[in-house]
């Protein structure tokens, strides 16, 4: 599947190297990757750059908040990397109150899912 150029155009307006799992550039490749791979997100599952992408969304509200959780597996040959963004909100207004995202290797090797992620960025730009 050929990336598209809003994916490449937005990593090359924003990303900075990717160092961590857990820096800004690399949530902003993830974007990128999942936008050019599953645009509009209409797709639970798909294969994007010789990984499988798996997406689930959680939610809960009552009436002062609603919080949803995004939950993506990626996973290639050798290792598996969870993503997790969450966003909380207030119930009559919407207003975020928090947000978070983290990830973190379900199997394989830190090093080797970050030198992935980085050669897949590059090709992005």
């Amino acid at each position: 599947m050929s990336r598209s150029k809003k994916s490449r155009s937005a990593v090359t307006a924003t990303a900075r190297d990717v160092k961590s799992l857990s820096d800004a550039a690399f949530f902003r490749a993830f974007d990128a990757l999942i936008d050019a791979g599953n645009p509009g997100l209409k797709k639970a599952a798909w294969s994007h750059a010789g990984a499988r992408w798996e997406r689930e969304r959680l939610s809960l509200s009552n009436p002062r908040y609603w919080a949803t959780f995004d939950l993506v597996t990626v996973t290639k040959p050798g290792w598996s990397l969870l993503v997790s963004k969450e966003f909380w909100r207030s119930g009559d207004d919407r207003d975020l109150i928090r947000n978070a995202r983290w990830s973190k290797p379900l199997k394989g090797k830190r090093a080797d899912i970050l030198t992935w992620f980085k050669a897949e960025e590059k090709a992005l730009r």
